[in-house]
């Protein structure tokens, strides 16, 4: 089965990510204007080093207000 994210039935702007799957968490340097597209040429690295065993389930890059990016990794 595949998560997915459900967008909340009130219509606000709010997303719900399913809470099944455990995640490594990357953050991404935002001072570098490549900072998201560094941070996924690092995970894919990992990945064919196989340092990182993906779930392939649910990822999501998470942005806060102030600035902060992190991308989450689902894994097994």
């Amino acid at each position: 089965m595949q998560n997915t994210a459900i967008e909340s039935s009130d219509n606000d702007s709010m997303v719900k990510i399913p809470n099944t799957s455990k995640y490594e968490i990357f953050e991404v340097d935002t001072s570098d204007e490549f900072g998201v597209l560094n941070a996924w040429k690092e995970i894919w690295g990992r990945e064919e080093k196989e340092d990182l065993i993906r779930a392939y389930s649910f990822d999501f890059e998470k942005y806060y207000p102030n600035g902060q990016i992190e991308i989450h990794i689902a894994i097994k």
